[in-house]
C-alpha cells in the first residue's frame, strides 16, 4: 500500500482530476478506505441470518474527515469514488475459467505486463531526453570499419544499454504481485533469463549487477514460498554464499561465465515448473468455488490450493442423524455444504485443518465402518459415511497430509514472526 501511494502520487501529482490531494499519505490513508468500504459493500452475510446493515455514502465521506493533513477530500472525488464500488466491486477474475483459448490468455497476460510499464510515449520521451541514437549494423561497419562479428556484438551492447531499463522494468511488476499471479512470472523469469545471459556474456557490469540483484529477489520469493526462507529482509541475499559465487563467476572468464549461466538455467527451469503446478492449482481453486455460493472469500489467500471435493454422508456424533454434503477439502480447510436447485453449494461450516484430527478405526459392531471416518475438532465431532472402502482411504489420506502440510505452515509462518519481532 505504501509502494501504491507513493508511485500514484508521483505518477498524478499536479492532475487535480486524479489527485486532488497534497500528500501521499492521504492516498494511503483512502485506499486502506476504499478497500474497507469494497469489503463492507459486499462481504457475505452467510454466518447470519439478519441482514446487514451497509456502509453509506455520508458515513464513508464522515470517515475520512480530517484526513488531508487535516482538511476534508473534496465530496465530490469520494462520492464518485463511492458509487464507483457500490456499482463495480473490487474482484479477482481468473481468465481461465472463461473458456480462452492459451493463445488469448497468453496475449492478455503480455498485454498486462505492458500496461504496467512505461508508456511508448513515455519511452520516447527518455530516449529524447538521453539522446539515445540507435544504429544499424550497417552504420557500425560503415563507420568503424568493424568486421561482421565485432560489429554485431557491439550493436547489441549499444540495444541493450539503451533499452535494459524496460526488461528490468517489467520483471520488477511481476516480482511485486508474483504472490498474487504466478502465471505472470512464467514471461518474467524468460526475461530475466535472457537479460542475465547477455549482460554476462558482453561484460556489462552495471546491468548484469541490476538483473543479479532481481535473480535475489526472485529466489528469495521462492524460498518464502516453500516455507523456507524465514526472515524478512529482502536483500540479505547479497551476502549469501551463492550469490557472492555466481557475481564472481558472472564477472570472471569465459569458461566461468558458461558455467555460472548453466547454474542459473537450470534453477530457472526448475522454477518455471513450479510455477506452472501453482498455475494449474490457482485454476483447480476458481472451478471449485465456482461450485460454492459465496465463496469468493476463498480466492483471498493466494496460499490456499483445493484438493478434491465429493458427495459424502455426514452422521451427526449428538443425534445419529445422516445428511447428505458436499464436502470441500483446501489446503488448509475442509467444509461441507448442501446442494440448490441451481446446481451450486450452500457452505454450511467450515472446519480449520490446523485444529483436526482424523480417526478411520472403529470397533467391528459399528456398521458401515470400513468406509467411515470420523473428524475431530474443537467445534465440531461427527463420522462421514463414504461410498467405498477405497474412497474412505483416499479422503483420510488427503485430511492427513493437508493437516500435516497446514502444521508446517504454521510454525513457520510462527518462527518468521518471532525472527522478525527479535
Amino acid at each position: 500500500m505504501n509502494t501504491f501511494a507513493q508511485c500514484y502520487f508521483e505518477d498524478n501529482a499536479g492532475d487535480t482530476q486524479r489527485c486532488p490531494f497534497k500528500e501521499e499519505d492521504t492516498i494511503y490513508l483512502l485506499s486502506f478506505a476504499i478497500i474497507m468500504l469494497n469489503t463492507d459493500l459486499h462481504k457475505s452475510c452467510r454466518e447470519s441470518r439478519k441482514t446487514i446493515k451497509r456502509m453509506t455514502k455520508v458515513e464513508f465521506i464522515s470517515n475520512l474527515k480530517g484526513v488531508a493533513q487535516g482538511e476534508d477530500i473534496n465530496r465530490d472525488y469520494l462520492s464518485v469514488a463511492f458509487d464507483s464500488i457500490a456499482a463495480d466491486p473490487i474482484a479477482m477474475h481468473d481468465s481461465n475459467l472463461m473458456g480462452k483459448s492459451a493463445s488469448e490468455d497468453r496475449q492478455r497476460t503480455l498485454q498486462d505486463m505492458l500496461n504496467n510499464v512505461r508508456s511508448g510515449d513515455a519511452l520516447l520521451r527518455g530516449l529524447a531526453v538521453h539522446d539515445f541514437n540507435f544504429a544499424s549494423i550497417g552504420d557500425f561497419a560503415a563507420s568503424l570499419e568493424y568486421k561482421g562479428q565485432d560489429a554485431l556484438s557491439d550493436l547489441t551492447r549499444s540495444c541493450v544499454a539503451k533499452t535494459w531499463h524496460q526488461w528490468h522494468g517489467v520483471v520488477n511488476t511481476g516480482l511485486e504481485t508474483a504472490h498474487l499471479d504466478p502465471q505472470g512470472m512464467e514471461p518474467c523469469v524468460e526475461i530475466l533469463l535472457y537479460a542475465l545471459s547477455i549482460t554476462t556474456l558482453l561484460d556489462m557490469p552495471t546491468e548484469r549487477a541490476a538483473f543479479l540483484a532481481q535473480l535475489g529477489r526472485l529466489k528469495a520469493f521462492e524460498e518464502r514460498r516453500h516455507g523456507r526462507w524465514v526472515t524478512t529482509h529482502e536483500q540479505l541475499f547479497h551476502n549469501e554464499d551463492w550469490y557472492l559465487k555466481l557475481e564472481q563467476a558472472c564477472a570472471g572468464t569465459k569458461a566461468r561465465k558458461l558455467w555460472a549461466l548453466r547454474e542459473i538455467r537450470t534453477w530457472m527451469v526448475s522454477l518455471q515448473s513450479a510455477l506452472q503446478v501453482d498455475v494449474q492449482n490457482k485454476v483447480e481453486m476458481a472451478r471449485a468455488v465456482l461450485k460454492l455460493k459465496e465463496g469468493d472469500f476463498l480466492l483471498l489467500d493466494p496460499g490456499r490450493s483445493f484438493v478434491r471435493d465429493g458427495d459424502l454422508v455426514k452422521r451427526s456424533g449428538r443425534t445419529g442423524r445422516s445428511t447428505p454434503y458436499r464436502f470441500f477439502l483446501f489446503s488448509d480447510v475442509l467444509l461441507y455444504a448442501s446442494g440448490e436447485s441451481n446446481g451450486r453449494y450452500k457452505m454450511h461450516e467450515e472446519l480449520p485443518l490446523h485444529l483436526m484430527k482424523v480417526t478411520d478405526w472403529f470397533p467391528a459392531s459399528q456398521k458401515k465402518r470400513d468406509v467411515t471416518f470420523e473428524v475431530h475438532h474443537p467445534r465440531k465431532k461427527f463420522q462421514v459415511v463414504c461410498n467405498s472402502v477405497g474412497e474412505r482411504k483416499e479422503w483420510v489420506q488427503d485430511i492427513r497430509a493437508a493437516i500435516k502440510g497446514e502444521m508446517v505452515r504454521k510454525m513457520k509462518m510462527e518462527a518468521a514472526r518471532l525472527a522478525a519481532h527479535g
